[in-house]
């Protein structure tokens, strides 16, 4: 298991063992990100956006962070933005459309 780590829009930080994920692409507008962590199911709706207009390289990007935790390299971090309807993935902070649902 690796680690990922949420922080919300007020800094609250949870950090957890990520055990899986699933990522179902809908309509290729949207997809929806499972992370199964040792504690609870984390799910989130990805949309896609003027800065981010192609669900499949959204999908490439999500898959290659993980690609990186599950190797141990770095863990997969997560800032949730949710006045403005915002995530941002990885070390990078690489901005997507996106609530928790």
């Amino acid at each position: 298991m690796s680690t990922i780590i949420i922080k919300d829009q007020d800094n609250q930080t949870f950090v957890t063992k990520l055990k899986s994920h699933t990522i179902k692409i809908e309509k290729e507008e949207k997809l929806i990100l499972k992370l199964t962590t040792e504690d609870s199911d984390i799910s989130y709706q990805i949309w896609v956006d003027t800065r981010q207009p192609n669900i499949f390289e959204i999908e490439k990007f999500i898959n290659t962070e993980l690609n990186y935790v599950y190797s141990g390299v770095k863990p997969f971090e997560v800032k949730e933005y949710d006045a403005r309807d915002y995530i941002y993935i990885g070390e990078k902070s690489e901005q997507f459309s996106a609530r928790r649902v």
